[in-house]
């Protein structure tokens, strides 16, 4: 069997025998329909097949309901209140035009989080706590301090000033910086990168800018000023939520793979930072009057700029530590040479599924499976590495998550082949 090409656009693979599930070359499979008379004997298999089906039972939904159930109620408060304010077709309004920078957000986010995708079910949670809960929470919350502080100074100016300077950031910014807190706490599976915790908290803050944007482009749109609104949210600043509450992510992420101990100060410092970034931008609005946009050019879009090309880093160091750790694995013969390559580049990644596509839906799931898989693989050896210099106790773990990556690679290529084997025939 000849080498197969480092490139997949130009002809199929071909597995090295190396790399192909034991049992692969064996007696052909038998199929056919019954006939009448003496059926053919069904020839004996040399060796044990490795199932395919495991008779795992259905995955239950409740998370799923409940995250839905969550954000229905949070949303549906947010939204009576809106209407009582701004009215029903204001509102209406106001929900229809908030999909636009939500659009724009997600696709953001889900451009971060095409390396190694995070689970939909902990994606949609994310987003129903800060679209529903968060909101609902901080809108109670906020009117509560609006109003005790209108009690205890009296003065319109500084009650607003208070209000949106201090009170707001830290409301909003210890809700959505929570639920961050409560993923790596309680399901820091899903964390193996600094870029996972970016998009968990982009997630969780693009739900609450959606559910507040409704809120404000109703009150713009009943008071006639829904353009300015807009222009101001969606255009100057429909990443901001997501700024914010990613500063939390990334001081979080300094001591990822450390002892829990450290997010004693890591959370507070991170949530710290997020507060001092939401409230310099709600008092420059509140208090720059004409020269806000001299204040945004010179202030929020240097902060934003110097976001952005944080997270570029961060991703583009996700990819090089996939490749390094993917070569290593290779090497030890558990890739193939051209699934390296294949792996750690989007462009082909695509083009694999593309190809595994003419074998069928099975083939194409188990090339999907694969890649994530494999990306899995190659990040957790990366929190190996942190774990041994700076938390060994976690090192068992990741072992054990490291061989159960393993067998799943292997799966996926044994279904993969089985899909697309001998017997298949491209459509």
């Amino acid at each position: 069997m000849t080498q197969p090409p480092a490139r997949i656009p130009e002809q199929p693979w071909q597995y090295p025998p190396a790399h192909a599930p034991a049992g692969a070359g064996g007696a052909a499979r038998v199929g056919g329909y019954y006939t009448r008379g003496n059926a053919p004997t069904v020839p004996a298999s040399g060796s044990a097949p490795a199932p395919i089906w495991h008779g795992q039972p259905t995955k239950r939904n409740g998370k799923a309901i409940a995250a839905f159930v969550l954000a229905a109620l949070g949303v549906c408060v947010v939204l009576f209140f809106t209407m009582l304010e701004a009215g029903f077709s204001e509102t209406l309004v106001g929900a229809f035009i908030a999909l636009i920078p939500l659009s724009v957000v997600l696709t953001a986010v889900w451009w971060l989080d095409r390396w190694e995708p995070e689970p939909r079910l902990y994606l949609f949670l994310s987003f129903a706590w800060g679209a529903g809960v968060a909101t609902a929470t901080a809108m109670y919350l906020n009117t509560k301090a609006f109003h005790w502080l209108t009690m205890s100074i009296g003065d319109p100016a500084v009650v607003e000033l208070l209000g949106v300077g201090v009170v707001a950031p830290v409301i909003e910014e210890v809700l959505k910086g929570g639920a961050l807190l409560a993923i790596v706490l309680w399901r820091s599976r899903l964390v193996n990168s600094a870029v996972d915790l970016v998009v968990y908290a982009a997630t969780i803050a693009s739900g609450f800018a959606f559910t507040e944007n409704i809120l404000y482009f109703a009150r713009g749109s009943s008071a006639g000023i829904l353009g300015s609104v807009f222009f101001g949210r969606a255009i100057m600043s429909p990443f901001a939520h997501i700024m914010f509450t990613s500063a939390t992510a990334l001081v979080i992420a300094t001591v990822l793979y450390s002892r829990r101990v450290h997010l004693l100060w890591a959370f507070p410092l991170g949530t710290a930072v997020a507060i001092g970034l939401h409230s310099a931008w709600n008092i420059s609005a509140a208090i720059a009057g004409q020269s806000f946009f001299t204040v945004f050019m010179w202030l929020h879009v240097p902060l934003f700029g110097a976001f952005v090309i944080t997270v570029l880093l961060l991703r583009r160091r996700e990819r090089r530590n996939i490749i390094t750790h993917l070569r290593e694995y290779s090497i030890a013969g558990w890739f193939a040479p051209h699934e390296v390559d294949m792996l750690g580049s989007l462009p082909q990644r695509s083009r694999a599924r593309s190809w595994a596509k003419n074998y069928g839906v099975r083939a194409s799931s188990a090339m999907a499976r694969f890649q994530t898989d494999a990306t899995q693989l190659a990040l957790n050896r990366q929190r190996m590495a942190h774990a041994v210099r700076k938390n060994a106790a976690e090192l068992p773990r990741l072992v054990q998550a490291e061989q159960r990556l393993l067998g799943r690679v292997q799966t996926d290529r044994a279904q993969f082949l089985y899909a697309a084997g001998p017997g298949a025939r491209a459509v």
